[in-house]
């Protein structure tokens, strides 16, 4: 889990870093008012974090 979100995040931040028209229309666009673009970025850092609690949580049970 914490590895897709690794690659979730890397994915983003290749693709702010090229700049595609098409890649920042598409996050400029609103879901229920809100700019998906602040909704990507912290998403996959959430879905980072989960992963790792969840490592946490079967390293414990060992």
């Amino acid at each position: 889990m914490a590895m897709f979100g690794l690659v979730f995040l890397a994915g983003y931040i290749v693709s702010r870093a090229a700049s595609f028209h098409h890649f920042d229309t598409a996050l400029s666009m609103k879901l229920n008012g809100v700019r998906i673009l602040t909704l990507v970025e912290p998403l996959g850092i959430v879905i980072v974090i989960a992963g790792a609690f969840r490592f946490m949580g079967s390293k414990a049970k060992r």
